[in-house]
Formats: C-alpha cells, structure tokens, sequence
C-alpha cells in the first residue's frame, strides 16, 4: 500500500479542531491491535474482560463462555427480536449486565450471547451514537468527544451516509466511477467486493484463488478514500453471485436503524486500510473525517 500524500498544511489546519475537541472529550481507551482483531479492556460483570469492536448494528454482545464464567442465566431470544432471531450464532440473551467503559459504570439491560468459547464482549463503535467517535488505529487509542466541543461539518473530507445502521463511505477504485463500501473495522483485509461489482471493474476475469473458499483474490491499482490516494491494495470478493443469509444483512434491508437510509452497498472497507487513519466520525450527523498522522 503506497502512494499516500500528506497535504501537511491543509490536513493540520483540519487537525486542529479535532484536537482541541479531543482535549476536551468523555475519555478515550487504549486499543489493543493483534493479527487485525482490534479490542479494548474493559469491565463486564465485575470481572476484567476484552471487548473485542466491531461496525456492525449490534451494540453489544458476549460469549456463551463469559456468560457461563459470570454467572448470568441465559435466557431465550424473543420471537419479536426480529435481528437477533436471524442470526444462528445468537443463541439468547443477559439482561441487567454491569459494565466499565470510558470511565463510566453502566448497567446494559440486555446483551445478547454468542455461541463462542472464548471469553469476550463484541461491542459495536456505533452503540456510542451520542457521541462523535475517533478511531486512532495508528496510536492505538479510542475517544469519544462531545457535540459541543467540534462541529465535525467544518473538516469532514470523505462523504459519508449512516446505511440503516452502518457507516458507508464513497470511494473511488482504480480512478472508477465512485461507490459505497462500508466501514468494517472487523474484517482484517483491505478491501472486499461483492461479486457484481468485481466483475465490473474486471477483478473477476482470471484473479487468484483467495485463501477462503469461494473466493476470489485481485490487487486495486488505486484507492481515493477522502484527499488520500493509496495504491496496490488487496481486494477480495466471493467467485460466485451468492444470496446473503447473513441476518445483519438481512436487518439492513429492512432499514430497521439508521438515519440517512439506505445507499447501493458495493463492498467494504477493512482493517488492513483503516489501521493507516485517524477516523473520526459522527452517526447522527453523517459526518466523517480521515487523516493520517506523521
């Protein structure tokens, strides 16, 4: 991944704003970053865990494991619960859950439970949608900041839309027409591509096999992701048109969250690209800012 120019004068009179409101935030954790899993430390239940973070429209979870470890009965997903009934890895629900975060003690009325043997939280940065969220991959750290401390109108440089519950970017590939990818923060790779859009930009026509299977594996010449070009970024994409079963895709389409509505999905933005940037985003106001530090 290259070709990344700093524009130093502009990007740091842009910084400036976003540093003054992280002076004056809620807090920020240190992050913890290891083979493209980024989580943090916090307190579930009384007891010291990790919360392991992800973008998607579930707030926050826990494994069956945790659950067992802390003593929480586990009790049956509701029918009504349209989300969490339609993903198969769900497997009930805790209610009443102490937890520590950013230097707050809350209570979560309901968490729902993974059917994962290792001992963790999942935590969506989007549960946090009262508050601007920075994600600070290259220091490690994440912050949120106060409304009232930056009106993140004034530096956004990527345009952004708040799809039913995910943040969705618009980007250009290889100096293409633009498209929406969304913000994975939980898939390690760069850059991931339906089958449809692959086979539009030519990615399709004899790539590589992808070590997963069914899937297919290309190199994208460029990457315009705000002022930033970045260059020879991975990209996957599944060989076949398959239909989804995933239930969060599934609650996507139903627009059950969001602000903005829905835009035309062509992929998602993962963890290899985003460990380069400083994002600092809001939900509500569909604002979002990207910078790379030196």
């Amino acid at each position: 991944m290259n070709r990344i120019p700093m524009l130093p004068l502009l990007l740091f009179s842009l910084m400036a704003p976003l540093a003054q409101a992280q002076s004056q935030s809620d807090g920020c954790e240190p992050l913890i970053q290891r083979s493209g899993v980024v989580s943090l430390a916090m307190q579930a239940g009384g007891r010291a865990t990790v919360a392991v973070l992800n973008t998607n429209v579930l707030p926050i979870g826990m494994s069956r494991t945790l659950a067992q470890d802390l003593g929480l009965g586990v009790e049956p997903v509701p029918s009504r619960n349209l989300l969490w009934s339609a993903i198969p890895a769900i497997v009930g629900q805790v209610s009443e859950v102490p937890v520590s975060l950013f230097g707050q003690d809350l209570t979560i009325e309901q968490m729902y439970v993974m059917d994962n043997t290792l001992p963790f939280v999942a935590l969506s940065l989007f549960m946090f949608d009262d508050f601007i969220i920075q994600l600070d991959l290259p220091k490690a750290r994440l912050c949120s900041l106060n409304r009232s401390a930056l009106n993140l109108k004034d530096v956004a440089n990527l345009r952004m839309r708040n799809n039913n519950g995910r943040a969705a970017v618009q980007v250009a590939i290889n100096q293409g027409e633009p498209v929406w990818l969304e913000l994975q923060l939980e898939y390690p790779g760069a850059l991931r591509l339906n089958h449809e859009t692959a086979v539009a930009m030519g990615f399709a026509d004899g790539q590589a096999t992808d070590s997963s299977p069914g899937m297919g594996a290309g190199q994208a010449d460029s990457l315009q992701f705000g002022p930033y070009e970045l260059g020879n970024i991975a990209v996957a994409f599944p060989r076949e048109n398959t239909p989804s079963v995933d239930g969060i895709e599934r609650l996507q389409r139903m627009g059950r969250r969001g602000g903005g509505g829905g835009v035309d999905i062509a992929g998602a933005i993962g963890y290899d690209v985003l460990k380069h940037f400083v994002v600092t985003l809001d939900m509500e106001t569909e604002r979002l800012h990207v910078f790379v530090p030196q």
